[in-house]
């Protein structure tokens, strides 16, 4: 099977000197629109085909909660970035949807290392259709992409695992961790509220590798497996703070910090249990 195409990037470019978008974003709102425009470039980047569709409420809540700031002045800055042709106009103003075309067109030349066509802008009018689809003349390939789109609609109705496909605002990790959700015996798997989860805990524990820790209770789940009663996210809840709290202490001779990477899986597990609840 081939591997899927991935239309994300790891980095983009942060030039040293900046234009009048930057300049008028200071000015207006110092720090604070420094912050957010690099931010929303960085989630540009990482997001599926490079455009964010703000109609979706998870969507739009992560946008405010990476930025630090309020859902209404995210939407004061986006207006004003659509006002200097830093965004698309159109598509902010009719779809709320966010696209930069200098920031893919720097993506140029990783696309020509994939050999792989750049993501194209999405076209007006398509959010009533219900899809976001690209501008331009369809390509054998695209028609496939269509074809596969209109199977996984059928599906949809007997499988709950295809709106985190669909969803463009998805990112690669976000999917895999869904995935692994998804996949644990007796976990009532949600794609609206897991997605909405997953993002809080993004924020709430920025130091955590979310997607190996869950990796990790997935694992201890084995031995302990859930119960009509239990609370799994609770559980992933309180195992993320218990890693915090397991890197911040003291090793066990208190020369520093305890290297997680070096203990035995029973003693990560030993350690975990006592925390994470039934």
């Amino acid at each position: 099977m081939a591997r899927p195409t991935k239309n994300t990037v790891e980095y983009f470019p942060h030039f040293c000197q900046h234009g009048q978008t930057m300049f008028i974003l200071e000015q207006r709102w110092g720090n604070d629109g420094y912050a957010f425009w690099f931010k929303l470039l960085e989630m540009l980047g990482s997001t599926e085909n490079h455009f964010i569709d703000l109609r979706n409420i998870a969507t739009k809540e992560f946008l405010s909660a990476k930025t630090h700031l309020e859902t209404e002045l995210c939407n004061e800055m986006l207006d004003l970035l659509a006002d200097l042709d830093a965004i698309d106009p159109d598509l902010w103003r009719e779809e709320k949807v966010v696209w930069c075309d200098k920031l893919v067109s720097n993506f140029d030349g990783v696309y020509k290392k994939r050999r792989t066509d750049l993501p194209e802008k999405p076209g007006l009018g398509s959010r009533k259709q219900g899809l976001l689809k690209v501008s331009g003349e369809k390509t054998p390939q695209s028609k496939v992409k269509e074809s596969k789109v209109k199977e996984s609609r059928v599906e949809e109705s007997r499988d709950a695992s295809s709106p985190e496909h669909e969803d463009p605002s998805v990112t690669v990790s976000e999917r895999e961790i869904l995935s692994i959700l998804k996949g644990v015996k007796g976990y009532t798997y949600c794609f609206s509220k897991d997605l909405e989860f997953l993002r809080k805990i993004v924020v709430d524990f920025p130091q955590v590798d979310i997607q190996e820790e869950i990796k990790k209770w997935e694992t201890w789940l084995f031995d302990h497996p859930l119960k009509k009663t239990s609370n799994p996210r609770s559980q992933i809840r309180n195992w993320l703070k218990n890693a915090v709290r397991f890197s911040e202490n003291k090793g066990r001779n208190g020369n520093g910090p305890v290297d997680r990477r070096k203990l035995s899986f029973e003693d990560y597990m030993r350690e975990s249990l006592d925390h994470a609840p039934e």
